[in-house]
């Protein structure tokens, strides 16, 4: 389970309240909406918009990347992702992690931890 931010739940709250007997947030005459016909629509609305030419999966390594950059929990990550073990994590975002590993040196050297 994933949790719900303020502002999604209200945007999702808000649009029960517009189609109220429908059981997907996406669908197509009452049932899931395909994943290809989501990608169709992600690529038209963001083309539409003037944004890069990006994959709808990129969203999910944007989220994580940031995440790690926040130095949130790598657990909370990985379980929000849905990954079996935080090694997952740690194998597919270990570029996120360089940032993290530069700004916990730049701590120390500002912190006196580490000097000349």
């Amino acid at each position: 389970m994933i949790p719900l931010g303020k502002v999604i739940k209200k945007m999702l709250l808000n649009w029960r309240s517009q189609v109220p007997d429908s059981r997907f947030v996406f669908e197509n005459n009452g049932h899931p909406i395909e994943p290809r016909l989501l990608t169709y629509h992600f690529k038209k609305i963001t083309k539409e918009i003037g944004i890069p030419d990006i994959h709808f999966h990129q969203l999910r390594h944007t989220f994580a990347t940031r995440c790690l950059e926040a130095q949130e929990n790598i657990a909370v990550i990985s379980a929000i992702l849905g990954h079996n073990s935080v090694k997952t994590t740690l194998d597919i975002y270990t570029d996120a992690l360089t940032f993290q590993k530069r700004t916990m040196i730049e701590k120390m050297e500002n912190n006196r931890l580490l000097t000349e």
